[in-house]
């Protein structure tokens, strides 16, 4: 008995009740607006249940044309996390963000989405790209292009902004509770810096 297929299997199936977990949260959250007409935490957990469940399913991909489809959605989520965990951490921490930058955000997040989607035919992002079988699964090998690095760029952002707003906001805190809180959200922000340089890598 291979308890490595098994346990890789287990993990992957898991990742469909993790992105409805996370619609799930993000739609309670949503329903009290607790930050007034928009939560940001909200749609950073539609963008990740987005990711999420686009991965699982590109991960079951067996067809080529399917596995691009399954990519598109998958990357709508990817695309417009940065721009929604830069604003969750904006409001947890009271940094002003001014509406032409949260609209510069979002237009950059539409943009790169839309460069994904004509990726087969320019090549910004990917050079190339095909769907192997590994284990009963549909793996993506790819040769990266410049648009790829860019999308890591924008990630970097979220993880440096954080290393900024959260030692403010720790300095400004009044209660012990409170800067524990944003001691917390500060490391838990620095541990995807490991996975960022393998990526990258």
């Amino acid at each position: 008995m291979n308890f490595q297929k098994i346990l890789l299997t287990l993990l992957i199936y898991t990742t469909p009740i993790i992105s409805l977990a996370y619609v799930f949260v993000g739609a309670r959250l949503f329903k009290q607006k607790e930050n007034g007409p928009t939560n940001s935490f909200s749609y950073l957990m539609f963008a990740s249940a987005v990711y999420a469940m686009g991965y699982f399913l590109e991960l079951n991909c067996v067809d080529y044309n399917t596995f691009i489809l399954v990519r598109n959605f998958e990357f709508l989520g990817i695309m417009f996390i940065p721009a929604f965990a830069i604003l969750f951490i904006a409001d947890i921490t009271k940094t002003n963000v001014q509406i032409g930058i949260k609209a510069l955000l979002m237009a950059i997040s539409g943009a790169l989405w839309i460069v994904f989607l004509t990726d087969p035919v320019h090549h910004w992002i990917y050079q190339s790209i095909k769907l192997l079988p590994l284990n009963g699964f549909g793996v993506a090998y790819s040769t990266k292009a410049c648009g790829y690095y860019f999308i890591l760029a924008y990630y970097t952002a979220v993880l440096l902004f954080a290393m900024i707003a959260f030692p403010k906001a720790w300095r400004k805190s009044k209660t012990v509770s409170s800067k524990k809180s944003y001691r917390f959200l500060f490391i838990t922000f620095q541990l995807p810096w490991v996975v960022l340089l393998f990526i990258a890598s």
